[in-house]
């Protein structure tokens, strides 16, 4: 059996590989060719590709016949007033006849025989610009309308952002609008002092960026702040035309509010977390650093001080317990030491001169007891009067205090002239006599008007570079009241000053640093720290990198236990929970170099270690592993961060407080507090009459 079925398989093998290949065939036809799965979807319809091309022919054909038809005229769109009037008809008779208000266009302004000259803006002086590199409350949320930065939801976080301040002479502005819309040279019924107001419109705040090939980019518009929540009513319109309804009248009138004014030309900056760090102007926070420093200078001199008069305390305790054991064993009252004169054992003689000794001191001590007392009736006094801060003692006076053993305070023992703390403020007064406020009679300022706009888009590692305008509301805007001269300036909304630069370059450090510092010969392996700024501090890490390895990864931060060096508790120090050590790059190779530094007869041979990384897979950097031939750029940042990383953290301020624990005293005026929407800002006017 077995031989008669091999042989029937070997005498039809064919047939059975025909009617194979006939079935594959067959299935190939069905699902590839009258079935095939090449359909597209399109226009929500399942389409074969190559009909797709006839359907949207055909398609292309409807559309130029719609095109070619007529068009079909629809009802034209007319008033509603009269339907909505009807609704205040009810069952008591109503006089429906009163004329509802209806926000209108302005006043109309008519093309008369007037003509004026637009007033030069004043220019820009002392322009500063100031980078701040502090944590901040970040707003979570986004700050628009009613959701004020105070109010909002927030969180410490790192930032950097640029202030960039100016000065204008804003009395002289005020006259030379006087002078042009109610100058003497103007006909009497020409002059309109409506006109001669100027209203602030817009700051513009622009920069420029420091591009990979060291060309500078584009000028480019500073937008406002993340916490500015009126940065949509604040938008920079130049064309008349393109002014909301209302016109340059209503856009003047709505920019004329004393708290949208502050907003406008004293932006508030972000609210600081940081312990030792605070906001001003950067012409104020250039010497509040500076006053820092020396509150540090004086606060380490004043501890060390105090470090010497307690040891010389001690030294004196100790003589004087020597001296009294050595006289309970002599036995004698006077030692040879204590009566060197040997005025005890003199007689009735000594007994005369050590009275009078006894004289002279308990005279000199009555003198003392009233110095004191004079000088605590005095203390007393300024505490009546209000003056916190105590008298600083004289040297005779700290000498009397310290041999009476009595606690001195620190503040009375710094030097003549203001000290630090009184610098520091200081600032905080200046601050506050910038501001304006609803009371601020511009016209009769004295002083340069004082603004400023803040950058909060920079990024680490980049350099910018500032220049800043101020803009007034051009009042004839949109009207021919203008001389031929000026005529171009009919439909500009704006009269801008000159564009004022700022002198410095803002270089915005990095916050992530790696440095190789080690290698293991054997297995290839470099020991790279990597340092992150977080929470207003600098951490570091080591770790271990092999060839393709990246450098850094994401690392808990575990919390010490104890008390640092200003005797707070770790505990209460605000520290993230984690620390993003990635730092992108990886470690292509580790070679050997072997070179020559120097010049002339002065040659040195060298042997190091070069790591080899890249950021992008193309192009390649190298680090010396070892400090010893870093150049002296990377020294210095490695130094200088190492140094940072070693001061003790402090914990995060409350919000408003100031560095150092006293809270803030800000002004009634505040910046934050409620401007209103248009709509608010149109109901006042009108009911005030406009």
């Amino acid at each position: 059996m077995f031989k008669r079925g091999g042989v029937f398989f070997e005498e039809h093998i064919e047939e059975i590989v025909f009617a194979i290949i006939g079935v594959v065939c067959m299935w190939l036809l069905l699902t590839r060719v009258l079935f095939s799965p090449n359909y597209v979807s399109f226009d929500n319809t399942k389409i074969g590709t190559g009909k797709i091309d006839m359907y949207i022919s055909r398609q292309a054909e409807d559309l130029e016949d719609k095109l070619h038809q007529k068009s079909v005229e629809v009802e034209p769109y007319g008033g509603r007033f009269n339907g909505i009037a009807a609704l205040f008809d009810s069952a008591v008779k109503v006089d429906t006849g009163l004329v509802l208000p209806v926000p209108g266009e302005g006043r109309t302004l008519l093309d008369d025989e007037r003509e004026y000259r637009i007033p030069v803006i004043c220019g820009i002086n002392d322009v500063s610009v100031e980078h701040i590199r502090a944590v901040v409350y970040a707003p979570i949320e986004e700050v628009r309308g009613q959701v004020r930065y105070d109010q909002s939801n927030s969180e410490p976080n790192d930032l950097d952002f640029v202030t960039v301040e100016g000065r204008i002479d804003v009395a002289e502005l005020y006259e030379r609008f006087r002078e042009s819309f109610t100058g003497q040279y103007l006909e009497k019924e020409w002059r309109d002092p409506c006109l001669a107001y100027p209203v602030f419109a817009a700051v513009e705040l622009q920069r420029q960026e420091l591009l990979s090939d060291g060309r500078w980019s584009d000028w480019q518009r500073v937008p406002r702040t993340r916490i500015d929540g009126y940065k949509s009513m604040l938008k920079i319109i130049e064309d008349v035309d393109k002014l909301p309804r209302g016109g340059i009248e209503i856009r003047t009138l709505q920019y004329n509010n004393p708290m949208l004014r502050a907003n406008l030309l004293q932006p508030q900056g972000y609210m600081i977390a940081s312990a030792e760090d605070e906001w001003f102007p950067p012409s104020l926070h250039k010497d509040y650093k500076k006053y820092q420093e020396e509150a540090k200078v004086q606060e380490k001199r004043l501890a060390r001080d105090a470090e010497k008069r307690e040891k010389e305390r001690e030294r004196k305790a100790a003589i004087a317990e020597r001296r009294s054991k050595a006289s309970d064993t002599l036995g004698s009252p006077l030692s040879s030491s204590q009566d060197p004169f040997g005025i005890a054992a003199a007689g009735d003689l000594g007994s005369e001169v050590t009275s009078e000794m006894s004289a002279s001191r308990e005279l000199r001590k009555k003198r003392r007891e009233e110095r004191l007392a004079r000088l605590g009736d005095r203390e007393a006094a300024e505490t009546e009067t209000g003056l916190e801060r105590p008298r600083r003692l004289t040297r005779r006076e700290l000498k009397a205090l310290e041999r009476t053993g009595e606690v001195i305070a620190p503040e009375m023992m710094l030097p003549s002239g203001r000290d630090a703390a009184s610098k520091i403020n200081e600032v905080y007064v200046n601050y506050e006599g910038l501001l304006i406020n609803p009371d601020t009679d511009l016209a009769k300022m004295s002083e340069p008007l004082v603004f400023w706009a803040h950058d909060d888009m920079v990024r680490p590692d980049n350099c910018y570079r500032y220049r800043i305008r101020l803009g007034v509301f051009n009042p004839v805007a949109g009207t021919n009241r203008l001389v031929q001269e000026d005529k171009h300036l009919k439909n500009k909304a704006i009269l801008w000053s000159d564009f004022a630069y700022a002198d410095d370059i803002v270089e915005v450090p990095k916050r992530l640093y790696f440095f190789p510092i080690g290698i293991k010969e054997t297995s290839e392996t470099v020991d790279v720290e990597v340092h992150k700024y977080a929470l207003g501090y600098w951490y570091s890490e080591k770790f271990a990198v092999k060839k393709g390895e990246v450098i850094g990864k994401r690392v808990r931060v575990d919390v010490e236990k104890g008390k640092n060096e200003t005797g707070l508790s770790q505990e209460d120090v605000t520290t993230p929970d984690e620390i993003d050590y990635s730092t992108g790059a990886v470690v292509v190779d580790v070679t050997r170099v072997n070179d020559w530094a120097g010049g002339g007869t002065k040659l040195r041979e060298r042997r190091y270690y070069d790591m080899l990384y890249s950021f992008d897979g193309m192009n390649i950097e190298h680090l010396p592993v070892t400090t010893r031939f870093w150049d002296k750029k990377l020294l210095a940042k490695f130094v200088e961060i190492k140094k940072l990383a070693r001061e003790p953290k402090q914990p995060l301020r409350p919000w408003g407080s100031r560095p150092g624990g006293y809270m803030s005293t800000m002004p009634m005026w505040d910046t934050r507090q409620e401007v209103g929407s248009w709509e608010a800002l149109f109901r006042d006017e009108l009911r005030d009459g406009f």
